[in-house]
């Protein structure tokens, strides 16, 4: 297939094949680029299409561009169409070329529609049937009549492994003209799927989030790189402690004796070797991955120093030097990757590092700190998933007892043992301050027999909400079957609505194949045969599922909301210079501010989230809670 284009150079030409672009109402945008981080990769080739004319500019050349010549006809010209409101500008990922754009010419790109985006929420769940998006060289063919091999994306590193200034190949041009021309055939096309689907709305706030997320990954944050070192190397002497204790149990099945008495022949990093020294030992596993040994935990003295060994082992590999390998060479910071809605839920995803993973614990939240004359402000949600579960299954109790200011995990507690709510009370406000004061010889048998309890009905909260059973809550609070079973029917007595919308939302996902959030983001399931012989085990996973995105969708689209609401207040109010969002995870919103303005931002901030929360939930029928806090590192 043809692609027409017209490749220019100089400002005279750039004028000429651009002059009409800033009143076209569509126009789609591209650039080619020597790398992936915006803070060192060079403008190469610049994309433009108004659904006609594909125009590619060379940004190698002597011209307005190159120079960044802001007082420049063609400057403003450019910039006047990538700032217009009154222009939509369409991209694939075009939160990359947000950045790059901002890297290269300073200012951003306004009014966005990204197609790979789009595609994600048009067939989440079907055509993604896991996490991630698809790249344009499978989209387009979807749409024109182009095919995957036309496309040849692959055309696309020849441009970040060592291009040399002298001039483009024509195969080079063919393919950046390509990936513009296929934008408004793709842009149309996906148009009347999420109209037809009513998936505008969710649609077009993931389109009003893209300068927010690209901004959190353009601005980073900052890792205090002594604290760091100091709390791999308290994590590395801990590691080594532990693998004592645990060679110490290991040490006496070996069949040859070793050497050196330090040394043990059975690896605690290799399950072909732990496993068989696991079930010489007595211990009945099928496999060694953590949460087996979560399951079983107190069973033997060797679990307990497993289960922490791998935890701690999971965050040395993940988050050691592997961090500090990500801190930027020109910025002095880490620029950690927000995939916004690459998952079937339309949750938040994170990678290069993972910020939604880094340990809560305040000793690694401490790494990451405020610049100079800043500090960090954050805020979340209170109970985000079950307030908006009690809304989504109308659960009264629930609901009641949110508008009540009641903590909800000591109101299930006391609606599943029958044991009265001051009175509970009494008794964890008095085993939390011995905790306090660090008189654990004082703590009671039945402030610890409470606390078991309690956590035993925190655990039914979340579990039961997903269509956890009560085998699941047996293994993970680590209790009899029988009693778990007598949690979970005193669960459901206490909150009857959840089970039947639990019920109800399964069952209808199965019928119609696919599920809806608040804000009407759909996930849609491969419906087995029921002639397939695992059918219903198929089936309960669609309705596990679709219970879990109608509660984790909706509560990302408040997140995402709070997001929208956040980035713009501040910009608006002290610019992104003096108060910017830099990371968003789950049910948190984290920001860095000049210190002078940080009280103003606090109510900002709140008040954003609190926004957010009452467009998907009505205050009548449950209230919000934010929580929010400053210092001079990560806070939660």
């Amino acid at each position: 297939m043809e692609i027409p284009y017209t490749y220019v150079r100089t400002d005279e030409e750039i004028l000429g094949a651009l002059w009409d672009f800033p009143k076209m109402p569509l126009v789609g945008t591209d650039t080619e680029t020597t790398g992936l981080d915006p803070h060192t990769a060079e403008l190469l080739l610049w994309q433009f299409s108004n659904g006609q004319n594909n125009v590619v500019i060379d940004c190698t050349t002597d011209n307005s561009i190159s120079r960044r010549d802001t007082t420049s006809p063609v400057y403003r010209l450019v910039s006047d169409i990538c700032t217009s409101k009154d222009v939509l500008k369409i991209g694939h990922n075009i939160g990359y070329d947000f950045k790059i754009i901002l890297s290269n010419m300073g200012f951003k790109i306004r009014n966005m529609y990204d197609t790979m985006i789009a595609e994600k929420i048009k067939g989440a769940g079907r055509d993604f049937p896991t996490n991630g998006y698809q790249s344009l060289g499978v989209v387009a063919p979807k749409y024109t009549k182009l095919t995957e091999k036309d496309m040849n994306k692959a055309l696309r590193k020849g441009f970040y492994s060592g291009y040399v200034r002298t001039g483009f190949s024509e195969e080079q041009l063919v393919y950046s003209a390509r990936d513009v021309h296929v934008l408004h055939p793709i842009y149309w096309g996906q148009l009347f799927a999420l109209q037809q689907d009513n998936l505008i709305p969710v649609s077009q706030l993931e389109f009003d989030i893209i300068p927010a997320v690209a901004m959190m990954e353009y601005s980073g944050v900052n890792l205090d790189l002594t604290h760091w070192r100091a709390l791999l190397l308290e994590t590395e002497n801990r590691l080594s402690e532990l693998r004592k204790i645990i060679n110490s149990f290991l040490k006496p099945l070996e069949k040859q004796k070793a050497i050196f008495d330090d040394f043990c022949g059975i690896s605690v990093d290799s399950p072909a070797q732990l496993g068989p020294a696991l079930r010489n030992l007595g211990i009945d596993v099928e496999s060694t991955g953590s949460d087996i040994l979560e399951k079983i935990s107190g069973s033997h003295p060797i679990i307990e120093p497993l289960i922490e060994y791998r935890e701690l082992k999971k965050f040395f590999t993940s988050y050691g030097e592997n961090v500090l390998s990500k801190i930027n060479p020109v910025t002095g910071r880490i620029h950690g990757s927000f995939k916004q809605c690459s998952t079937s839920t339309g949750r938040f995803s994170s990678a290069d590092p993972n910020m939604q993973n880094i340990p809560a614990g305040a000793k690694f939240r401490q790494g990451f700190v405020a610049p100079e004359g800043y500090l960090c402000l954050g805020a979340d949600f209170g109970g985000q998933e079950l307030r908006v579960l009690s809304y989504l299954s109308n659960e009264i109790n629930m609901q009641e007892a949110f508008r009540n200011k009641e903590d909800i995990h000591n109101n299930t507690t006391c609606r599943v043992y029958g044991i009265e709510k001051s009175r509970l009370k009494e008794i964890l406000e008095s085993l939390d301050k011995k905790q306090t004061d660090q008189r654990f010889s004082d703590i009671t048998e039945e402030e610890e027999h409470w606390k078991r309890l309690r956590g035993i009905c925190k655990s039914a909260n979340f579990l039961t909400s997903y269509g956890g059973s009560y085998k699941r809550l047996a293994q993970v609070a680590n209790i009899p079957e029988s009693e778990a079973k007598t949690v979970i029917d005193g669960f459901f007595k206490s909150y009857p609505a959840l089970k039947r919308y639990i019920e109800v939302e399964g069952n209808k996902a199965v019928d119609v194949g696919f599920s809806l959030t608040l804000m009407n983001r759909r996930r849609y399931y491969n419906l087995p045969s029921t002639t397939d012989p695992d059918y219903d085990k198929m089936r309960a996973g669609i309705k596990r599922q679709a219970v879990n995105h109608t509660i984790q969708g909706s509560s990302a689209d408040m997140t995402k909301l709070a997001l929208k609401h956040t980035y713009e207040a501040l910009n608006e109010r002290f610019g992104s210079d003096n108060a910017y969002v830099w990371a968003a995870v789950h049910d948190e919103l984290q920001c860095m501010v000049k210190a002078d303005y940080v009280e103003e931002a606090k109510e900002i901030l709140v008040g954003s989230m609190t926004r957010a929360f009452y467009e998907l939930v009505p205050q009548t029928v449950c209230p919000c809670k934010v929580d929010a806090k400053y210092g001079p590192h990560w806070v939660h």
